[in-house]
């Protein structure tokens, strides 16, 4: 397999390194939000659960901006949102503001969830799609085990806000930066690459090919 598009694979299935280390980085700063802010246990539960709400709908519209300016403009654009939303969740100074940018960390991680297992089987050559596309899911399990390792190691530091660099290391963690700088090209152009054509092209081809020759279909191009 060629390795430059292994390494494309491996950078993009860090979305879903993202997508756990989001959702569980939350459990170390969920009891002391509550006692900073005197949250009802309605407020208190709304506000944990604010990035799962927004990884919903990012799941269900992830794919207009990545149909709309491309797989990797999208994926770039993901990782600049993740790290913008956990730096601003880390230095909330009430639970509103922390809502908002927990929900718009939510959006992030769930249009990764959309966009980067799409994007690796769109490039990956049959052979491999299976393996490639369990890279994302890998990297999710992975996420979600150093979340906690790292609030374990985080516990008491910085004292009763401990829980703000335990958000605030997850949005500077390498694999944001690594994912901005390393996002690969456009799957339309890896063919000329890799020797082979993405998955959508194929199928594209075919149904173009059946609309040009269904009866009392016509074009006509200004001369």
């Amino acid at each position: 397999m060629n390795k430059r598009l292994a390494l494309w694979s491996i950078t993009v299935g860090l979305g879903g390194f993202l997508f756990g280390l989001d959702v569980a980085v939350i459990s170390g700063a969920e009891q002391a939000i509550q006692k900073l802010w005197g949250l009802s246990d309605w407020l208190h539960g709304t506000a944990i659960a604010m990035a799962l709400y927004g990884t919903a709908f990012g799941a269900a519209l992830g794919n207009i901006p990545a149909n709309k300016i491309g797989r990797k403009k999208t994926l770039i654009w993901i990782g600049v949102l993740f790290f913008i939303t956990s730096i601003g969740a880390a230095l909330s100074t009430n639970v509103y503001l922390f809502m908002f940018f927990r929900f718009l960390s939510g959006l992030s991680i769930g249009a990764s969830s959309v966009v980067a297992p799409v994007y690796i089987s769109e490039i990956a050559p049959p052979k491999y799609r299976g393996r490639m596309v369990l890279s994302f899911q890998l990297n999710v399990v992975s996420g979600i085990l150093i979340a906690y390792f790292s609030n374990h190691l985080l516990q008491g530091v910085g004292g009763a806000n401990d829980w703000r660099w335990m958000l605030g290391v997850s949005g500077s963690s390498s694999p944001s930066s690594f994912q901005i700088q390393c996002a690969p090209a456009e799957p339309p152009s890896v063919a000329s690459l890799t020797g082979f054509l993405p998955l959508w092209l194929p199928r594209f081809s075919r149904s173009l090919h059946q609309m040009y020759q269904a009866p009392g279909f016509s074009v006509s191009l200004p001369l």
